[in-house]
C-alpha cells in the first residue's frame, strides 16, 4: 500500500512540472487554460493520495485545507480512492470527518514532543544559562 520515497519523488516532480508549466503558460498567453488548471488539481490530488497512503491507519497526522488554510489534527482512518477519514482529537473539536483529496493542501506527520524531548531541551537551556553565567563572571574579575 505504501509507495516508495522514489514515488513520492516522482509526484513531488510532476506536480513541480505542472504548475512550472502553468507559470509559463499564464506568462505567454496572460491567463491559464481550464485544462491547465483541471491537471495541476489532478496532479496536486495524487500527490496528496500519495502522501496520505505513506501513513498508516491510527497515524496522528496534520491536515492543512485548500479552501481556509485551516490546520486539523487527528487520527488517519480509512482511505478511499476519493479522499480518508480523519478522527479529530483537538480541544473542542473532536469526531470523525471524512476529506476528500482535493480539498486537502498538505498532509504532514504530527510530531508531538515527548517528555523526554522537553526534558532533554530544558538541561539543554540550564546548561547554557550557567556557562554563559560562568564566562561572564570569569571576565569581569
Amino acid at each position: 500500500m505504501g509507495h516508495s520515497p522514489f514515488a513520492l519523488f516522482c509526484s513531488g516532480l510532476l506536480v513541480w512540472s505542472a504548475l512550472t508549466q502553468a507559470t509559463w503558460a499564464s506568462q505567454v498567453s496572460g491567463a491559464v487554460s481550464n485544462e491547465e488548471r483541471e491537471r495541476i488539481r489532478q496532479a496536486r490530488v495524487q500527490l496528496i493520495r500519495d502522501q496520505v497512503s505513506q501513513f498508516q491507519s491510527g497515524s496522528t497526522i496534520e491536515v492543512r485545507l485548500v479552501a481556509s488554510s485551516k490546520k486539523i489534527k487527528g487520527r488517519l482512518g480509512a482511505v478511499t480512492e476519493t479522499g480518508f477519514e480523519l478522527t479529530r482529537f483537538e480541544k473542542g473539536q473532536t469526531g470523525r470527518e471524512t476529506l476528500s483529496f482535493a480539498d486537502v493542501h498538505e498532509v504532514n506527520k504530527f510530531r508531538k514532543w515527548t517528555p523526554g524531548k522537553k526534558i532533554l531541551i530544558g538541561v539543554l537551556v540550564f546548561v547554557a544559562v550557567i556557562a554563559s553565567v560562568g564566562i561572564a563572571t570569569s571576565t569581569s574579575s
